[in-house]
């Protein structure tokens, strides 16, 4: 059994969702995987579908629960050959035809099973009779009579506490295997996780009294006639290293835990994540669940990343033919699958409904995007996304944070990517991926020109932004705000002209090195990948290899011409920028900058701020600790910011075109 098609008209935030096809599994289990953040539907997706296949003999412990008011679902339920004949014998078979008789007309039942190999559900939708019938037929079958699970479901946040088990119940042992784990085996998680506990327990007792504790020590059962076996063998495969303790004492009441140090303890010290691990998987291991839907809600609470990768992998490799459902919003896990079956469900800000997009829908670029900010799986487009220069802790990030409040914004290594970025943001919405919430890339504007700079944004419309200024150090030359942080640091009063003058000579002590980076600047665009030269000497035409795969000599000399002719022109280029020049003339750029002001806009802000500091700041106190204090004044009021930066931060947070 397994789920074919899912299409939801109404539940809770879910409005015409539609999830599938979904093959049969043939051979080994498959993976469907609901991708999203917190509140995009994931869990109630997994609940419509636990209601239809999980809930059986425990379903009046749960309906308490369940919220379906005004719900309107159809699921289309697929059945392998092997089920559509056992349901049809089994409707054939006089013994089980009584039983079977109160799911109306037994002919039109089985072949409205045959016909399609399917059976749905439908709620609050038109239905027919026999479409009813035929599932509940079909789950009888499979669980009376196949004793075949149709459907576990492990929701998340259930409670794991357990206490031992009364001595009257673990005497049961002739009737272990028919009490709790099989009759709570398709409800709620946390009645399964009971079960399995008290299963153990039992199983544990019976073992070393059922048949007496001379006897297994001295001969090994084979691993189905051991009734701990599940569990140790979960343990020892999930937890390399721990295995079940062997109880020395005369009536165990309680599970121990023998650790890699040879320790002894208690079951319940491991933490939750690992106690949860193991019951879910002994559970499955234990019943033997195959050709069913297994539905798992955040297999990644409680645990560490490495620990939720093993735990999808046993989950994924015990049983046959299953359809795992994962509703994640875990990076590790979604690693572990790959791009078949993978939906991401997002929800649209403005209608707050939720939108569910198969990943092998998604365009390359979100894959290149993904690649270089090194987001493995889910990228959210629910809220607005900045890239921008520098690392994690970087002022550009922390800046773009407090101009922008609730955009997620992330660093990326250098501004050579910032186009590359661009492009790939530009292609997704022309594919229509994420165009309610587009990726904005903000770049420095280092030593570009107006013309260059407005040049690159118009190539790259409502994503890039180029910063007017040099980078965003350059923002903190608030004169008020430095005068405040400096009067603070040395505890007494600065005027605005001293401030003023004290910049002005830091600016004129970097002059130096900020004429060194431009003209390395210049330079560096002469000998780039862009730059094209006139060679007199064309590249040579003739063999390179002859017949035995050995060079010619004669080509090879050619070559070494050809070279030494590229070499020559670059250095004629080099002697023409001497001629013209390049230099006086950017230094006279330089000078004319630190005259009228426009240093602040055009000259590096930070080379700038660290003379300043350097020459007026507190003794014991750092460059970084001056940053901070601007930063934190800035913050305090949103109106001393520079405008440029508060209509940028604007724009963003309301998703529109970004100013130029």
């Amino acid at each position: 059994m397994y789920v074919k098609n899912v299409h939801i008209h109404r539940f809770r935030n879910l409005v015409d969702v539609r999830l599938g096809p979904f093959a049969e599994p043939e051979h080994a289990s498959t993976t469907v995987l609901l991708a999203g953040p917190n509140g995009c539907g994931k869990s109630s997706i997994l609940d419509l579908l636990g209601d239809a296949l999980a809930v059986g003999y425990s379903g009046s412990e749960s309906a308490p629960e369940r919220s379906w008011d005004g719900a309107s679902y159809e699921l289309e339920i697929g059945l392998s050959e092997d089920e559509v004949r056992h349901i049809a014998d089994a409707f054939a078979d006089p013994s089980s035809a009584a039983e079977l008789s109160e799911f109306g007309h037994s002919p039109e039942v089985v072949e409205h099973i045959k016909a399609g190999r399917s059976c749905v559900k439908r709620e609050a939708v038109n239905r027919s009779n026999v479409e009813e019938y035929a599932l509940e037929a079909a789950r009888r079958v499979l669980r009376g009579h196949m004793r075949r699970s149709t459907g576990v479901y492990f929701r998340a946040g259930e409670r794991l506490g357990y206490d031992d088990m009364p001595l009257e119940w673990m005497r049961m042992a002739a009737t272990r295997k028919q009490t709790e784990l099989e009759d709570s085996a398709y409800g709620g998680s946390g009645k399964q996780i009971r079960a399995v506990f008290n299963d153990a327990l039992s199983s544990n007792w019976a073992k070393y009294h059922g048949a007496g504790v001379s006897a297994y020590e001295t001969q090994s059962p084979p691993d189905g006639d051991d009734p701990t076996w599940a569990f140790d063998r979960v343990i020892q495969r999930l937890l390399p290293g721990y295995t079940l303790a062997r109880s020395q004492d005369p009536l165990p009441n309680a599970l121990e835990i023998v650790l890699p140090t040879g320790e002894t303890i208690p079951f319940n010290s491991l933490s939750e994540g690992e106690k949860e691990v193991v019951f879910r998987l002994t559970f499955v291991e234990r019943l033997g669940v195959s050709d069913a839907v297994v539905l798992v809600d955040e297999p990644e609470q409680h645990l560490h990343d490495d620990l939720a990768r093993r735990y999808v992998q046993r989950l994924h490799d015990t049983g046959r033919r299953n359809q795992i459902w994962l509703g994640t919003h875990s990076p590790a896990v979604l690693s572990t699958t790959g791009p078949d079956d993978t939906w991401y469900l997002t929800p649209d800000p403005r209608t707050c409904r939720v939108v569910a997009r198969a990943r092998a829908q998604d365009a390359e670029e979100t894959e290149e995007l993904k690649r270089i900010l090194g987001i493995p799986g889910y990228l959210d487009l629910r809220i607005p996304v900045v890239l921008v220069e520098g690392t994690w802790r970087s002022l550009d990030r922390r800046v773009m944070g407090l101009i922008a409040p609730g955009a997620d914004v992330r660093p990326y290594e250098s501004v050579s990517q910032a186009e590359h970025l661009s492009a790939c943001a530009v292609a997704m919405f022309a594919r229509g991926v994420g165009a309610d919430c587009p990726i904005r890339v903000v770049r420095d504007r280092d030593f570009l020109a107006d013309e260059e700079r407005q040049e690159l944004m118009v190539g790259h419309p409502t994503v890039l932004y180029v910063l007017r200024r040099y980078h965003i150090e350059n923002y903190l030359l608030h004169e008020d705000g430095v005068r405040e942080v400096v009067s603070r640091a040395l505890r007494r009063e600065i005027s605005d002209a001293t401030i003023q003058q004290w910049l002005v000579q830091a600016a004129r002590a970097a002059a130096p090195r900020v004429l060194a980076r431009q003209v390395r600047q210049q330079f560096a665009g002469l000998l780039g990948p862009s730059t094209t030269w006139k060679v007199e000497h064309r590249p040579p035409s003739a063999p390179l290899i002859d017949d035995c795969g050995a060079l010619i000599d004669t080509a090879r000399d050619d070559f070494t011409d050809y070279v030494s002719g590229l070499e020559c022109a670059v250095i004629d280029r080099v002697r023409e920028m001497a001629r013209k020049t390049t230099v006086h003339r950017t230094a006279e750029d330089v000078c004319r900058a630190i005259a009228d002001g426009s240093w602040k806009t055009l000259h590096p802000g930070r080379l700038v701020l660290k003379e300043f500091w350097s020459a007026n700041g507190a003794k014991g106190q750092s460059y970084e600790s001056f940053v901070d204090a601007l930063v934190q004044w800035h913050a305090e009021d949103r109106e001393r910011w520079p405008v440029e930066l508060r209509e940028l931060g604007n724009a963003i947070r309301a998703k529109e075109d970004l100013p130029m």
